[in-house]
């Protein structure tokens, strides 16, 4: 199920205050984007840093004994993942995700994906959404919008994929704090969608 959001900073608000209570604390990779620092600390919830490691190729890579360490002694329940990664910008494989995952299933943890940044990988490299691995469906929310693949920013619009429960309690949420995204930007997004998927492989063909 989708819902829609005021950019992917507002799913990640509706996400923490429909899951977790004041004072909890999230996992967080760092160094990380400062608008999650920001839209965490500013609602009332801590966050607890995972520190990315460089490899001896100079490659930012998971601890995961530190993540599952840090869930572990903060009693922690949901984390933010991006990826990819903001701001390193890796884009992690396959198995690195799935270790990942299997640290936060083992620890009853919801994880709000942040995906936004999926669409703009390249040289054949493959992005693989959290929610696709096995198990992992259930306890995912999956962050994206516009402000990119479609060069959106200013208008602030976002999404979040999620089962049904999940979608509607952070409804909930959206609805009595902000009430809803903008009716016109609901319709360029929609533009968007319908019109543009070939300016946005243009940009594969052009870039870095």
């Amino acid at each position: 199920y989708i819902g829609y959001e005021n950019g992917v900073l507002g799913g990640v608000i509706s996400v923490l205050t429909a899951f977790a209570a004041p004072g909890d604390a999230v996992l967080l990779h760092s160094p990380t984007y400062i608008g999650f620092t920001k839209c965490i600390t500013e609602n009332g919830y801590k966050i607890v840093h995972s520190p990315l490691k460089k490899d001896e190729k100079g490659i930012w890579r998971m601890d995961y004994e530190d993540m599952d360490a840090k869930l572990k002694a903060n009693n922690i329940h949901v984390a933010v993942f991006c990826s990819p990664h903001n701001p390193t910008g890796r884009v992690w494989e396959r198995w690195e995700i799935e270790e990942a995952m299997e640290v936060y299933k083992n620890n009853e943890c919801v994880v709000i994906a942040d995906e936004i940044y999926s669409q703009l990988v390249y040289d054949g490299t493959e992005h693989v959404s959290i929610a696709s691995l096995p198990g992992m469906k259930e306890r995912t929310i999956t962050l994206g919008g516009f402000s990119k693949a479609y060069s959106m920013t200013g208008w602030r619009l976002g999404y979040l994929c999620a089962p049904v429960g999940i979608i509607q309690a952070c409804v909930r949420v959206h609805q009595y704090t902000v009430t809803c995204a903008s009716s016109f930007v609901q319709e360029a997004a929609i533009t968007a969608l319908t019109d543009c998927a070939d300016a946005v492989s243009y940009t594969h063909l052009t870039l870095p």
